[in-house]
């Protein structure tokens, strides 16, 4: 037993009497599972074709350093904290309202599915600025809250909404279609270089810079409050 305490990489394998994450069966390491030990660092990867699939049934002890999924469902009955997640197939989904924490890189490819219950929130509390995201699925609630860090990357589809709150920059670096964006108690330069079209788009009166390099439209009356600079492309912008 005290092995396991040790190892830090596990894999799904789905062999146990039921889905659950805290099922120590259900992993290769047979005798923990992972976030079950506080400063264990550990990683956890879930593939695909195994006889279960992941439910998270329980609050970890520990952050993951991070999560890989590349085919199979895994389902959130709790809230995760994670420092990374690569997602290049599969899904994560959500029976209620979730919240999946990111601390430093979030790579989401088409090919994968995240519920609409699932906000999440980008802190940059490990790793180094800027973090990257990529959320080439739609998200349907993203925000970025983290003091003093820097984010870039892109996000194709948010239909709920984008906050930036508490973060020293954001870059958008591609296309992107939101439901809401709301700016606010942020620093640094908040840019999107790709087209942005956007439903309802709110300011507040903090000291960032709002930078639109690409086309595209918002659709309500914007009041630009920031007390930072401002730009606009002329070029495209509606």
């Amino acid at each position: 037993a005290p092995a396991a305490l040790f190892a830090t990489n596990f894999v799904w394998t789905g062999g146990g009497a039921n889905d659950n994450w805290s099922t120590a069966a259900n992993w290769d390491q047979g005798l923990s599972y992972p976030g079950a030990v506080g400063g264990r660092l550990d990683t956890a990867t879930i593939g695909s074709g195994m006889p279960r699939s992941p439910t998270l049934d329980v609050a970890l002890s520990e952050w993951l350093t991070s999560l890989t999924i590349n085919g199979d469902t895994l389902t959130l009955n709790t809230n995760l904290g994670i420092d990374n997640l690569s997602m290049t197939g599969g899904a994560i989904g959500a029976p209620g309202p979730s919240v999946i924490t990111v601390r430093d890189v979030v790579s989401v490819g088409a090919l994968a599915s995240l519920d609409p219950n699932i906000t999440f929130i980008l802190t940059g509390a490990a790793g180094g600025s800027p973090h990257a995201f990529s959320f080439a699925a739609a998200v349907q609630n993203l925000t970025f809250n983290g003091a003093g860090q820097s984010f870039s990357g892109s996000a194709t589809s948010v239909p709920g909404t984008i906050t930036v709150s508490n973060s020293s920059g954001v870059t958008f670096t591609a296309a992107l279609s939101a439901g809401t964006v709301t700016l606010t108690n942020t620093v640094g330069t908040i840019q999107f270089d790709g087209d942005l079209t956007v439903t309802t788009m709110n300011t507040a009166a903090n000291g960032y810079s709002v930078t639109l390099n690409g086309g595209g439209s918002v659709a309500n009356a914007v009041s630009f409050l920031n007390t930072g600079g401002l730009t606009i492309d002329p070029s495209g912008f509606v």
